[in-house]
């Protein structure tokens, strides 16, 4: 009963955690694009939102923010192209 409870509580901080690292994840877009709002579903890459220089932009301030190292074999679009894979990537280089 106990670690059932205790396991409860991991899940609920990990989803707090994530929820922050997509706040976080958001102000840097917006600090990026200078832009005022940005839904969380916007297709970062495919809808054009980034280029190539945005995301060397993202990649450098992501590092610095959540103190991880983002590999060149990392830089692809299934990482980068919505705000859920980015928070995916930093999950795992966490982990």
């Amino acid at each position: 009963m106990k670690s059932e409870k205790i396991e409860r509580m991991t899940t609920e901080i990990t989803k707090k955690d994530k929820e922050e690292i997509k706040v976080q994840i958001i102000e840097i877009l917006q600090q990026l694009k200078q832009i005022q709002k940005l839904e969380q579903e916007t297709d970062l890459i495919s809808s054009g939102f980034l280029d190539s220089f945005d995301v060397i932009s993202l990649v450098d301030s992501i590092e610095k923010t959540f103190q991880v190292t983002i590999d060149g074999a990392d830089v692809i679009l299934d990482n980068f192209d919505n705000i859920d894979a980015i928070v995916a990537l930093i999950e795992r280089l966490k982990s």
